[in-house]
This record gives C-alpha cells, sequence and structure tokens, in this order.
C-alpha cells in the first residue's frame, strides 16, 4: 500500500478523525482488558508487543494472537487459548460501549506508533519509539485546552503572589 494511501485509509473515518480509527481498532483490547476484571481473570496487559497482533497496514487486531500475547505475558496455568479466544469474539460482538470509554490510550499510542512507522518506513535504529511518541504527545497539549486545567489555574494563582515570577506566557 502506497503512503498515500495509507494515510487516507487511517483518516478514513465517520469524523474524519485519526483518534476515532485509533479508538475503533483499540476495541477488542478494551474488550479483552473489561473481561479480563469482569471474570477476575487477572491478565496482565502491560508489555504488550503490539507489532505481534496488529496489522501494521489495517491497524485491525487479530484476535488468536492478541489472545497468545496476553496469555504468555500472563502465565496463568488454567486459561486455555481456545476458550478465551472465543469468549473474546463473543464479548467483542456484542459490545456496543464508547471506545473513547473502554480503550486506554496507551494501547491507541501504540497503534498510532505502528501506522507512523508504516507510513514513514522507520524501522530499526531510526523507528518512532513509544517513549519518543508518548513524549511528543504529551508536548501537543493545545495552549487553549491547557489553559482550561487546575495546573493551569493554580500556577496563575502562584504566580501572582509571588511576583517577579512568570511560569506560563500562554
Amino acid at each position: 500500500m502506497n503512503m498515500l494511501r495509507q494515510l487516507n485509509f487511517l483518516s478514513a473515518s465517520a469524523s474524519g478523525h485519526m483518534r476515532d480509527v485509533l479508538l475503533d481498532r483499540c476495541k477488542p483490547i478494551g474488550v479483552f482488558r473489561r473481561l479480563s476484571i469482569q471474570r477476575n481473570y487477572n491478565l496482565i496487559f502491560k508489555n504488550l508487543y503490539y507489532s505481534s497482533f496488529v496489522c501494521s497496514e489495517t491497524l485491525s487486531v487479530n484476535i488468536n494472537r492478541l489472545t497468545d500475547n496476553v496469555l504468555r505475558i500472563s502465565k496463568h496455568p488454567t486459561l486455555r487459548h481456545t476458550s478465551l479466544e472465543r469468549e473474546l469474539t463473543d464479548a467483542i460482538a456484542v459490545s456496543n460501549d464508547d471506545p473513547s470509554q473502554l480503550c486506554s490510550g496507551p494501547d491507541c499510542v501504540a497503534l498510532l506508533g505502528i501506522a507512523l512507522r508504516c507510513v514513514l518506513r522507520k524501522n530499526g535504529r531510526n523507528a518512532i519509539s513509544q517513549y519518543h511518541l508518548n513524549a511528543a504527545l504529551r508536548l501537543a497539549y493545545s495552549p487553549t485546552l491547557f489553559a482550561n486545567t487546575d495546573l493551569y489555574k493554580n500556577s496563575l494563582l502562584w504566580q501572582a503572589s509571588n511576583p517577579p515570577y512568570k511560569v506560563f506566557s500562554l
């Protein structure tokens, strides 16, 4: 898939926002997390190797590989792969939850990283790391949104009572 087609595909959603595409693609992971909590499976979702179960061109999640990845990390002695995969598939089919309430930010950022590496053809040493992508997204917080936070308001109060210090210049 060429770069232009990939960018068009990745931004194609009802709203036209990449965020909505990421949330939609992360939904199976969110459903899996919720299933683990509801059934007290205590599965571990830290340090997932997303590239092993996410297609880099479509960002679709392979449920079989996702289940493998989570079970391998969790080292759960009693859960069987096939029954858990079937349970997850059923849960995904009936889920009508709002993805923005179901999906985790780190999952969305991981999928965004996969998409960017695919589109930009960056692998190996020059790859976009999860760490750097997280840092860049934190810095991308708009001044308008930041001005509405308690952190900003409290900092302005501190600034007013501590002249000549100026913390922000938004």
